[in-house]
């Protein structure tokens, strides 16, 4: 058997290395110096062209302490890899057409999460894509301190817990507010012994925004140094915008709920108001028209003499006499009673699944309600109220409403100033 000689083999190796689908290049300066002999070898699908731009790549790689990442030649992404030879360098590339397949990938994802499940669909994709080891999204607690928001773990999301930023790669990710990515990162962060425990040896990270203030970040680590990094952070770059997108709807969901919420209440007593009072008693018709209750009660309310406080002294002590109610009424109030200030001194009761059966012990606490408004400062109050069910109003909103309104008026005319109403009087306020 003929050995092939070294020149033989040489050239067979550069004809296979020739028909790669992938460009590669193989380098070799020895000294070091660009002005001496290079030996230089570039196949004919490599997008690179010359010396300087294969020393450029060589030295990125050097200066960023990684073998992989992202680079333009002319119009297009490719991928770069460098690896160190005993002689030498060999970089290959190629294009960057499963990068751009693997972010809409995940953009695809993320618009088809909700937002209950965005987080875990978010770490979940990347490890899918990347085959990352260890994807998580975390929000900062405080100044040192994370809550991890969602975790992906070899592919299976599991529950994620605080930890203390300081001495991990997540403390300068925070503190930097840029992508950060680590290699050999037991030597890096040989204090932070979870790393070396987990057999973690490389590290990505990214911050993310709702309006304009960091929020908490996206962070990756995994087993293997040879890394796309760019296309990592390409990764990272699509959640944290879509995160932050997501939290500023969430946000402005909960001002646009609030300001309805603020729309619906009475600012002087804090309970709500008519607009709110108009609404319920909407809804509660539909529900007892659908059967969804078999009967409600409503109440009119009106305090006496309210003029005479406001003349004798003041709209201040008016606006307290209201306040003080308002708070006794609460207090003398079931949570499930809706309570409504619609007027000046006129309030109304929505009692959901309330029957007339229950007017006397509806009346005792509203009796009260007047009792603590007495003892608050205002001994002469007293109120007159009515009450309609709606089973006797025919399904009619405003019937319901005319005949309670009516009651209470019935109520104040029977009764006397010194006295409560008697039985006849009380006969008349309930029907």
């Amino acid at each position: 058997m003929n050995w092939l000689s070294p020149k033989k083999t040489s050239s067979m190796a550069l004809a296979l290395l020739n028909e790669d689908s992938r460009g590669v290049v193989l380098y070799n300066n020895s000294n070091g110096n660009s002005k001496k002999s290079t030996d230089l070898f570039i196949n004919r699908k490599s997008p690179i062209n010359s010396v300087k731009e294969v020393e450029q790549l060589i030295q990125h790689s050097l200066d960023l302490d990684i073998t992989r990442f992202t680079q333009k030649f002319g119009e297009h992404d490719f991928t770069v890899e460098v690896k160190k030879l005993d002689d030498g360098y060999i970089v290959i590339t190629e294009s960057s057409t499963d990068a751009i397949a693997s972010k809409e990938k995940l953009i695809r994802c993320l618009i088809n999460s909700s937002s209950e499940t965005i987080l875990d669909d978010a770490v979940k994709a990347i490890v899918q894509i990347t085959g990352w080891k260890w994807v998580g999204i975390s929000r900062f607690v405080s100044d040192c301190r994370v809550e991890v928001l969602s975790m992906c773990v070899n592919g299976e999301i599991v529950k994620g817990e605080d930890y203390n930023l300081i001495g991990t790669p997540c403390e300068l990710v925070a503190s930097s507010q840029n992508y950060a990515f680590f290699s050999d990162l037991v030597s890096r962060f040989p204090h932070y012994a979870d790393l070396e425990k987990m057999g973690a040896k490389t590290y990505a990270g990214l911050i993310y925004e709702s309006e304009n203030t960091p929020v908490g970040h996206i962070f990756g680590m995994h087993n293997e140094d040879s890394i796309d990094s760019v296309l990592l952070k390409d990764l990272f770059n699509i959640t944290a915008s879509m995160v932050g997108s997501l939290l500023e709807v969430e946000n402005l969901k909960e001002i646009t709920s609030n300001a309805i919420l603020e729309s619906h209440i009475d600012v002087l007593t804090g309970l709500l108001n008519r607009r709110a009072f108009e609404r319920d008693l909407s809804n509660c018709i539909k529900n007892l028209i659908n059967g969804k209750f078999s009967d409600s009660l409503l109440g009119i309310i009106d305090l006496d003499d309210m003029k005479k406080i406001n003349d004798t002294w003041g709209h201040d002590a008016g606006d307290l006499l209201l306040a003080n109610f308002s708070e006794a009424i609460k207090a003398s109030s079931r949570p499930e009673d809706k309570i409504y200030r619609i007027g000046g001194d006129e309030f109304a009761l929505i009692l959901n699944s309330a029957s007339k059966d229950q007017i006397k012990f509806i009346q005792k606490r509203l009796e009260s309600a007047i009792k603590l408004t007495q003892l608050s400062g205002f001994p002469d109050i007293t109120a007159s109220f009515g009450f309609a069910s709606f089973k006797e109003c025919q399904l009619q909103k405003d019937t319901w409403f005319k005949l309670a309104d009516s009651r209470m008026y019935t109520h104040k005319k029977h009764k006397n100033q010194n006295h409560k109403p008697g039985m006849n009087a009380l006969k008349k306020l309930i029907g």
